[in-house]
């Protein structure tokens, strides 16, 4: 890793990813009932999902930018 400055920026680049997995390990040692995890479960597979589809959309600009230059 060159510098603590690259990991804060791959961190916010990455939010999502880590809320989202975080958020599902804290849930599946949470000693909660099943009902009230299976919405904590939802919430985080939302922003995994949101992750997925903006680093897919990023992609996909980064890509038509240095095809059009």
């Amino acid at each position: 890793m060159k510098s603590f400055r690259t990991l804060l920026i791959a961190a916010i680049r990455h939010v999502f990813l880590v809320w989202g997995i975080a958020l599902a390990c804290i849930t599946y040692f949470s000693a909660k009932p099943p009902e009230v995890r299976t919405g904590w479960y939802f919430a985080a597979a939302c922003l995994l999902l949101m992750h997925t589809v903006l680093h897919v959309k990023r992609t996909q600009l980064q890509t038509r930018l240095a095809a059009g230059s």
